[in-house]
């Protein structure tokens, strides 16, 4: 039986084969695909930025009093609290700030 069916395989035609009909629309999904990587790259870099800056200010003065009067924070936390997040906005003026 196994004999049989080697002797009934298909051969490769021998000669020049068109390749147009398979190439064409190969090229055509190969750009799209990189199309596509280029956009998805473009979007994680901004929303990894987005992220940056939103870890950078996680807290505003107004949130940490709000801390404060409920009691979450000490007063002694919110000061320190309060000189880091100023101290931050300072530092991010620059060295030649004064």
């Amino acid at each position: 039986m196994i004999p049989a069916l080697l002797t009934t395989a298909p051969t490769p035609a021998s000669g020049p084969q068109d390749l147009s009909p398979i190439l064409v629309p190969s090229l055509i999904l190969v750009a799209i695909i990189l199309v596509a990587w280029g956009v998805l790259a473009a979007v994680r870099r901004r929303l990894r930025g987005a992220d940056a800056q939103q870890a950078a200010g996680a807290f505003t003065l107004q949130e940490l009093r709000q801390l404060r009067d409920e009691g979450t924070l000490s007063q002694e936390q919110f000061d320190r609290a309060k000189a880091s997040v100023l101290g931050a906005g300072d530092e991010s003026e620059g060295p030649n700030s004064a």
